[in-house]
């Protein structure tokens, strides 16, 4: 059987291309432009997305929990994952504490096997460690299980630290990943028992019980443990920034951390506990529970940026009835949300359509990222030739054209044309912007003016395949994404006020057509260079550090990070690009070499190898290397010599940077540390004397 998908934009985690798909036999034969060639059914899919098919890496499905039974076995849940684009499921097999994995695993199969619509596999939650378990692994191994989950909360399921760290030893030596519910059990046992002491016994104690701080408590202790066990782990559902900022400790520190966040966390905020009516405030209850609107944009944050790695449901799904249950007591509302028809629908209208994320990134968290994760790439989560044949269609829709000025006069023909056919009710709105104009001189703005001009007209480097000629792009010459955004964003429109550094939220919720210029707005490419400094300085430390990683890789420099960061912090107000930072602060990093020949002329005097010479002996006998010390005791050192401060400092910086530049003389000498300094101070002293 060949099916032909015609004239649809294929979706990957690298990007987006006009391409059809031609499948044959359940797998993805070809992918390309005008496919050619005989098909026993063709469909034309033209303005529609074609991702691969989503992978949902959280379920519960046919869960025994809270004396019920949830709503959704494997028959309706699949089914319902399929409506919602979701190809794939991966549920969790869970023996009860004393029971063996081989037990748990052979209950699932008998609730899945055979009843379920859409491909699926298992994780095995390990709720009890012995030496039984551990015997058993890697025979769940050779059945295909290399993924398990543990608690750091619920009593029934939960380990402890120390059986933490042995199973997740155990689990690095056998090639497994864990996933891992963090939450402090014992202080939010304490916070439930004074919750029902004070009669406070409705669905607002959940959250209450169970604050934000106690997940990232719990976090940042599996890290600790995952990090004696040198094992990667997976922190399923995080839902809060506290959290992910311990995660990202914990990468700068060198550990292998994913991150699994759910719609839920990303959409909907903790008020909805606080309706007064019962059945619609219970209906939210889940753990981790919903947090302030605050930690909503952390998470998109965290998605665009690539810190956390999947979007999955943890689809738990109980009928209002049942969440009756807990009406006179909060603890026993099963805990749970639907969400495996609705996910991808969601991350589409409230990420991509709101420009919180781009379609790769779309199809790198519901996709890619998972398959990877759990070794179903590349069989799942990319369309290519020998990939499963699991495709969701996907029809955006439009609501709005918006195009250049030139094509202002076509517009009423498209009007027509949209009357004539009677599709006047699906007719978008059309909207037309100014053009960009060159730099200099008149006419709009071409790729021949950036080459001419030094400047990049593209996103990404561009090879001309006709000429071979080379374009300059935007990535590769070392601006910010959200800079460029920011400086296109206010060529031909404003925002009704004098605000110039906008994010892509504020850029969304201020953007209004009315506010657009009705002639051109000139390419002013110096000011691109301001906005690229200026979100240097606005970005953390941590994250420019990162980036400058790999420029100083590229000079055969390896460092601990956190040096990085401290000399990215001193140094990153005097560039306008990553790059520049070699040349402003190379010096932190290597020794110099030779000596500035004009700086020595003026800043080496006749008595300065002398003046160097006792500098040492005073630095030597520093014990507190600290900024503010050194200062204090070379500073009364000059004044009880009677030297002159700027013949002596001057002089210093000269035998450390090997010119005259740098920040301020003893922020220099402390990152050096007081071997390097010495070492350098005595070099120069013996090439310059």
């Amino acid at each position: 059987m060949r099916t032909l998908l015609k004239g649809g934009t294929v979706v990957s985690a690298r990007g987006t291309r006009r391409a059809d798909v031609l499948l044959e036999n359940g797998r993805v034969k070809q992918v390309g432009r005008l496919i050619l060639g005989k098909a026993d059914r063709v469909e034309d899919v033209e303005g529609c997305l074609l991702f691969p098919g989503f992978i949902d890496a959280h379920t519960h499905f046919d869960l025994d929990v809270c004396g019920t039974t949830t709503a959704d076995d494997f028959a309706f849940g699949s089914r319902a994952a399929l409506r919602g684009g979701t190809t794939t499921v991966i549920d969790f097999a869970c023996p009860n504490k004393g029971e063996s994995l081989q037990h748990g695993l052979e209950l699932w199969h008998s609730k899945a096997d055979g009843r379920t619509y859409c491909d699926y596999g298992f994780h095995m939650t390990i709720d009890d460690w012995n030496e039984a378990i551990r015997t058993e692994l890697p025979e769940m191994f050779r059945q295909g299980i290399s993924s398990f989950k543990m608690y750091m909360t619920y009593p029934a399921m939960m380990l402890g630290d120390r059986d933490l760290y042995w199973a997740l030893k155990e689990l690095k030596h056998l090639g497994g990943i864990c996933g891992v519910h963090c939450e402090n059990a014992g202080v939010i046992d304490g916070i439930i028992a004074e919750k029902k002491a004070a009669g406070l016994l409705g669905p607002s104690s959940h959250p209450e019980s169970r604050p934000p701080y106690l997940e990232a408590e719990a976090v940042s202790r599996l890290l600790r443990i995952a990090q004696a066990a040198d094992c990667p782990v997976v922190i399923v559902h995080l839902t809060n920034e506290e959290a992910l900022k311990e995660v990202q400790q914990a990468r700068r520190r060198g550990q292998t951390v994913y991150v699994e966040t759910c719609p839920q966390y990303l959409l909907l905020d903790d008020s909805v506990y606080y309706n007064p009516d019962y059945s619609q405030a219970a209906r939210y209850v889940c753990a981790p529970p919903i947090r302030s609107k605050e930690n909503q944009e952390a998470l998109w944050r965290g998605l665009r940026r690539g810190e956390i790695q999947t979007v999955s449901t943890d689809h738990c799904s109980f009928t209002l009835e049942q969440k009756e249950m807990g009406r006179e007591d909060f603890t026993k509302i099963p805990g749970g949300l639907p969400g495996v028809e609705t996910r991808g629908e969601l991350i589409y209208s409230y990420g991509v359509a709101a420009k919180k994320l781009s379609l790769s990134q779309m199809c790198r968290v519901l996709c890619e990222n998972p398959a990877k994760l759990y070794g179903l790439y590349p069989r799942k989560g990319i369309l290519a030739p020998g990939s499963d044949g699991d495709i969701v269609v996907y029809d955006p829709g439009d609501s709005h054209v918006i195009r250049g000025e030139e094509w202002l006069p076509s517009a009423p023909l498209h009007v027509l044309l949209y009357r004539a056919f009677g599709w006047e009710d699906t007719m978008p709105a059309f909207a037309h912007l100014p053009l960009l104009l060159k730099p200099e001189g008149n006419g709009k703005l071409s790729k021949r003016d950036g080459d001419r001009l030094g400047f990049p007209v593209f996103p990404l480097e561009w090879h001309d395949p006709k000429t071979g000629e080379i374009s300059s792009g935007y990535r590769e010459s070392g601006y910010l994404p959200e800079a460029v955004i920011n400086f296109l964003a206010l060529l031909g429109w404003n925002p009704g006020n004098d605000q110039e550094l906008m994010s892509m939220d504020e850029l969304i919720k201020l953007f209004d057509l009315s506010h657009c210029s009705k002639s051109g707005a000139k390419f002013d490419y110096k000011k691109g260079i301001w906005f690229n400094h200026e979100y240097i300085l606005l970005k953390p430390d941590e994250e420019i550090a990162e980036l400058f990683v790999p420029v100083l890789k590229e000079h055969g420099v390896e460092v601990p990070f956190e040096k990085v960061v401290t000399v990215v912090g001193m140094m990153k107000n005097r560039v306008s690009f990553v790059r520049e930072l070699w040349e402003a602060s190379s010096f932190f990093f290597v020794a110099p070499t030779e000596y500035d020949e004009k700086t020595v002329k003026k800043r080496w005097k006749e008595d300065s190898a002398q003046c160097m010479t006792e500098l040492m002996e005073v630095l030597a006998g520093i014990e507190d290397f600290g900024i503010e010390n050194q200062e204090k005791i070379v500073m009364d050192w000059i004044a009880e010599k009677g030297y002159h401060t700027g013949n002596i400092m001057n002089a210093f910086r000269l035998t450390l940077v090997g010119e005259g530049k740098g920040p301020h003389m003893f922020d220099i000498s402390w990152v050096l540390g007081k071997e390097e300094t010495l070492a350098r101070m005595k070099r120069a002293i013996e090439v310059l004397s």
